[in-house]
């Protein structure tokens, strides 16, 4: 649902859909440093080797909002994303809407104050 979207939403979806895979420099140098997908997602453009420069800012930036920063090992991660699809499975509906997470929150605020902003104008 990225129809009217905002930039900050915009943002925040990349932020939300998006988890990296911690490990080693070596590890993440075979990953194409692909291993910082959130990094990634936000910024697409820049080249991956500045991933870790900009990792730093983006978890500031995270806390001062009291969102979470989906960092794990490939475990971890593999484990989620199992979890995940079970979940899909068991219910179709979107989980930004249903879900209690403190991520899902920030996302239907977003979106709310988005609507509320464009009515008042």
């Amino acid at each position: 649902d990225a129809q009217n979207e905002t930039r900050g939403q915009w943002y925040l979806r990349q932020l939300l859909g998006s988890a990296n895979i911690s490990g080693s420099k070596p590890f993440h140098v075979m990953t194409g440093n692909l291993s910082h997908q959130i990094e990634h997602h936000l910024f697409p453009d820049i080249p991956a080797r500045r991933y870790r420069e900009v990792k730093v800012d983006v978890q500031r930036l995270v806390e001062k909002y009291g969102l979470r920063y989906n960092e794990g090992r490939l475990s971890k991660q593999l484990m989620s994303v199992a979890r995940q699809l079970a979940i899909y499975s068991k219910k179709p509906s979107d989980p930004y809407k249903v879900g209690k997470s403190p991520e899902s929150k920030a996302l239907r605020r977003a979106k709310r104050e988005a609507k509320e902003a464009a009515q008042a104008a």
